[in-house]
């Protein structure tokens, strides 16, 4: 099946994406142009720079601070206290979370930090994966 994405021709805004479309000399007349696609774009963002369609962003994947820490096993999550104890970068992040008051799984510095902890011996290889899957 061929879809359409309908755009303002100097703005290069979305106007409506579909199956069937006016033809090209009535959208045309209302300063509007097409463009063919031969997927289904439900979902996926405009991109009014390049008069096409990004891939959605992943959804977040957020998590409330106690549901986030039980991700890890108990022996884990008392190696990840002991460590913000000593360790500056350990307790940015955990005062990162408290201040968000949520984890969101899919953040770049939440990411970096588990896989830190993997890093540090803190978890075990692997473990990064399994937290943020």
């Amino acid at each position: 099946m061929t879809w359409f994405a309908v755009y303002e021709a100097t703005s290069r805004k979305l106007v409506s994406v579909g199956t069937v479309v006016a033809d090209d000399s009535i959208l045309v007349a209302q300063g509007r142009l097409k463009k063919e696609f031969a997927f289904d774009p439900s979902g996926m963002i405009w991109n009014e720079a390049i008069q096409d369609f990004d891939p959605a962003p992943p959804p977040k994947r957020v998590t409330d601070i106690r549901d986030f820490l039980n991700l890890f096993t108990p022996v884990e999550r008392e190696d990840i206290f002991e460590l913000v104890t000593i360790n500056k970068q350990a307790r940015g992040f955990i005062e990162y979370a408290k201040a968000a008051g949520s984890v969101d799984l899919n953040d770049a510095f939440v990411i970096t930090a588990v896989n830190r902890l993997e890093t540090a011996g803190v978890i075990a290889s692997g473990r990064a994966v399994e937290v943020l899957a």
